[in-house]
């Protein structure tokens, strides 16, 4: 065989390698990204693309701080309608029902571990690939996560992705349409006396529950629930600017 066609032969050897190489790593990500992009479009999953809006509630902070506040699981509050005619607690909930029928329950977390803690429980090797497929930084934050979980939006799902990184946001947005509430139309985001909160549900007339989700410093978390045929987001900001955290 003369020189030129082994020179031939090799660059020919070379271009296949090149190709096998481009196409091992290029198809089966283009593939995720197709299969993403059907299984999180707008007309088959519309909360996927809810992400938290920014409000504030200076208005009403004013208004609160006289109210004499309620304190319970290290979480002082008040609300617009006076003392509960009815308090009920089961274990780390607290139920309490006001004289114009709402209803206000608070459940306690601050026992909840993360999820870098409960992997290390379960198994340090899922801690590992956990740290290796998501952000090490959201796993040992409470907040962090439910925060990256709400912003996350399948507008990033792009073709500039590697496939570890498309299946990491799809695991994201799964969890995330996993804690949306049934009748979800927006995500509120407040920032007040140190609490990070999100609040979940509207104010319409026979709405399903209105969720907040209260976060503090050092992991601490609470769930807490607003019931009632003439709750207002008045009313729901009144609560939430009079949320702080005790040291009990």
């Amino acid at each position: 065989m003369s020189t030129g066609k082994k020179i031939m032969l090799f660059i020919l050897c070379i271009a296949l390698i090149t190709v096998g190489v481009i196409s091992s790593i290029y198809v089966p990500r283009r593939m995720t990204y197709n299969d993403l992009k059907n299984k999180y479009s707008k007309s088959t999953t519309p909360k996927a693309y809810i992400i938290p809006t920014e409000k504030s509630t200076k208005a009403n902070s004013a208004k609160n701080r006289s109210e004499i506040k309620t304190s319970i699981y290290g979480l002082k509050f008040s609300t617009p309608w006076g003392n509960p005619t009815e308090i009920k607690t089961v274990d780390t909930l607290t139920s309490y029902k006001y004289s114009n029928n709402m209803l206000l329950t608070i459940l306690d977390e601050r026992t909840d571990l993360t999820l870098t803690e409960t992997l290390r429980t379960l198994d340090p090797k899922a801690l590992k690939n956990a740290r290796d497929f998501f952000d090490k930084n959201i796993l040992i934050s409470k907040y962090k996560f439910y925060n990256a979980l709400l912003n996350i939006s399948p507008k990033e799902i792009t073709t500039s992705l590697t496939k570890k990184q498309l299946e990491s946001k799809d695991s994201l947005l799964c969890l995330k349409t996993l804690i949306m509430t049934k009748d979800t139309e927006n995500i509120f985001k407040f920032n007040t006396n140190n609490l990070n909160i999100f609040q979940f549900g509207t104010t319409k007339p026979n709405a399903a529950l209105v969720r907040l989700n209260v976060f503090g410093e050092d992991n601490i978390s609470y769930t807490i629930g607003l019931k009632g045929n003439n709750l207002t987001q008045d009313d729901i900001e009144k609560v939430i600017t009079s949320l702080e955290l005790t040291t009990e």
